[in-house]
């Protein structure tokens, strides 16, 4: 078994260790893709101006 304490020290009871990783990356959520609204002709915009709902 290896020994992790230098044998200069004496009296030691408990040893700890440091450990460093990386880290852990979210997983990235898939953007929502809307669908393109249909082009409007001008009689379309024309009506939509006396549209009232």
């Amino acid at each position: 078994m290896t020994s992790f304490v230098s044998a200069r020290n004496t009296g030691v009871s408990a040893v700890q260790f440091v450990l460093q990783a990386d880290g852990v990356a979210e997983p990235e959520e898939p953007e929502e893709v809307s669908e393109p609204e249909p082009e409007q002709t001008f009689w379309d915009k024309f009506t939509a101006l006396f549209d009232f709902r």
